[in-house]
């Protein structure tokens, strides 16, 4: 959320508030066509949950940070190797394009 510009600082994001997030500012795709397009969300859901998520940064670059805990550092990482790393028997990907 951060990502897009939104000042989310002295805010505590849990899954709910992401996921209405998600609902109101991003449309569904389906596929790799978009991955190396910039603004592209990547949430990753286990049993039903959000688990995870990062944003593309064009060319093949994804921002992401390992954790919620805001020690976790930031990361520069290609979107191959992110998706690999989340490839999970009970892991589920699903990718939004931010639009609004």
């Amino acid at each position: 959320m951060a990502a897009t510009g939104l000042d989310v600082s002295d805010v505590q994001i849990g899954p709910d508030k992401f996921q209405d997030w998600l609902d109101k500012h991003t449309e569904g795709i389906s596929g790799t066509r978009s991955d190396d397009e910039p603004g592209i969300v990547f949430a990753w859901t286990e049993h039903g949950k959000l688990a995870h998520a990062t944003v593309s940064i064009g060319g093949g670059w994804m921002f992401g940070k390992g954790s919620q805990a805001w020690s976790s550092p930031r990361s520069i990482r290609t979107v191959r190797s992110v998706v690999n790393s989340w490839v999970y028997p009970t892991a589920r990907l699903s990718r939004y394009r931010i639009c609004r």
